[in-house]
């Protein structure tokens, strides 16, 4: 991605496919330049936790399959179909996706590679008896978490497109790669109070610690962009942790709440820079969803909804799980254990865009 340009031009082509939805006609222009005034929610079925988008508008995660999983593929046309799972294997699950459509995930011990011409494929890692996939960028490099033939603990690897795999070290905790192949990871502390470092990887120069993060604080990064920009949360003083975004040239800054007593993360971050996440409204729930930039500071993603959008699930939890550079947020709902669950995506609607919200998709286990 080259950032605001590329989205601009990405969104052009996405609108080629994604006709279904009125907005699309307006997106390019408008995806690189403005914010949304509100969104149409749609539902992509019950019994989904979505994971993950790409900037062809597509959303991967896992599915429930009776008391199974089963890794999901949806998108706009043909709404969530299963993608199955590796011979010998009960399950699978689904965990990133990249501009090419190509899915990563899991499925029983061993981490697969999805595309629509040759389905799924397992692939090695570091030789142990159990890996999985976490991350997939754009040039098709993944990382993931492997056992090696020693047991000595998982490590996180590295696989170039060449199938060449790299191992990064134990104790590593991955929460992102970029295009350029820089793998985002964090370390904990064994011995309390837990702490966390920050740092990145790459072929050319190695791993490096970054700086302009607090010392001796609990880092939990969940995203970073190709700009380099990382989010996640950090534990205050309250001993809870608050969402925050990392940025080269300013370091670490905690994002204003929409409930400042309240624990929040910031789990994904585009190439504008646009944050979500979600945030503990009332000491453990509701918990609500939130969507933050620079221009508008941080806001309830629930209050954003156009007049004519199908209402979100009257659900304890609602979270902002990914977004992509067109705008478009994949949403998960559930009970307060966590059951029930529901995915959702919103797709933004610009100042002038006077339509109504689109007839809805397909929705997964609905005839």
């Amino acid at each position: 991605m080259q950032y605001q340009l590329r989205a601009a031009a990405q969104a052009a082509r996405r609108c080629a496919i994604t006709l279904v939805f009125s907005f699309c006609g307006m997106a390019a222009g408008q995806a690189a330049s403005r914010e949304p005034v509100n969104y149409c929610a749609y539902e992509l079925g019950r019994g989904l936790v979505a994971e993950a988008i790409n900037n062809r508008n597509q959303i991967v995660g896992t599915a429930a399959v009776g008391d199974l999983a089963q890794a999901f593929l949806w998108d706009s046309n043909r709404g969530a179909r299963l993608l199955g799972v590796l011979p010998g294997a009960a399950i699978s699950l689904g965990n990133d996706i990249n501009d090419l459509g190509q899915v990563v995930g899991t499925s029983g011990a061993r981490p697969f590679i999805w595309t629509e011409r040759d389905g799924m494929r397992p692939f090695a890692t570091l030789g142990g008896e159990s890996a999985t996939a976490t991350h997939i960028n754009d040039v098709g490099q993944i990382i993931g978490l492997s056992f090696t033939a020693a047991e000595d603990g998982e490590h996180l690897y590295f696989r170039d497109v060449n199938g060449d795999v790299e191992d990064l070290g134990t104790a590593r905790i991955p929460f992102g790669l970029t295009d350029a192949g820089q793998v985002g990871f964090s370390t904990q502390s064994q011995q309390p109070p837990p702490t966390a470092d920050v740092f990145l990887w790459d072929a050319r120069k190695g791993e490096r610690e970054l700086r302009g993060f607090p010392e001796n604080r609990l880092i939990l990064p969940s995203a970073i962009n190709n700009r380099l920009h990382i989010v996640g949360s950090a534990v205050q003083d309250d001993q809870l942790p608050h969402a925050m975004l990392w940025t080269r040239g300013q370091g670490m800054r905690f994002l204003p709440s929409l409930n400042e007593d309240g624990a929040s993360q910031a789990t994904d971050v585009n190439s504008r820079g646009t944050v979500v996440g979600y945030v503990d409204m009332a000491f453990g729930f509701p918990i609500r969803p939130f969507i933050w930039t620079k221009r508008s500071g941080t806001r309830d993603l629930t209050t954003l909804l156009a007049p004519t959008s199908l209402p979100l699930a009257q659900a304890d939890t609602i979270t902002a799980r990914a977004l992509n550079d067109l705008g478009w947020i994949a949403i998960n709902t559930s009970d307060t254990v966590g059951t029930n669950p529901r995915a959702y995506v919103l797709t933004p609607k610009f100042r002038g865009d006077e339509s109504d919200c689109a007839a809805p998709p397909p929705v997964f286990g609905e005839d």
